[in-house]
């Protein structure tokens, strides 16, 4: 199982955009949040985790959700 954080701007996290996620392969998922998505919310990607025997591991995203002052 594969776990990681990512940081997602408040105001992104109210309106669940999609995000670009860099994966450890290198390559780039395109991720749809769901809207009005919490700090501490578990996001499931089925399938993108880690190879293992042949298949992939599902990937964990733990949202971190910060306020970005200069953004508002």
């Amino acid at each position: 199982v594969h776990h990681k954080s990512i940081d997602l701007h408040f105001q992104d996290a109210i309106d669940g955009v999609e995000i670009n996620y860099n994966h450890i392969d290198n390559s780039t998922l395109k991720i749809k949040l769901p809207t009005k998505t919490k700090n501490g919310d578990i996001i499931r990607v089925k399938e993108k985790g880690l190879l293992k025997n042949n298949s992939r591991d599902d990937l964990y995203l733990k949202i971190n959700i910060i306020i970005d002052y200069g953004r508002i």
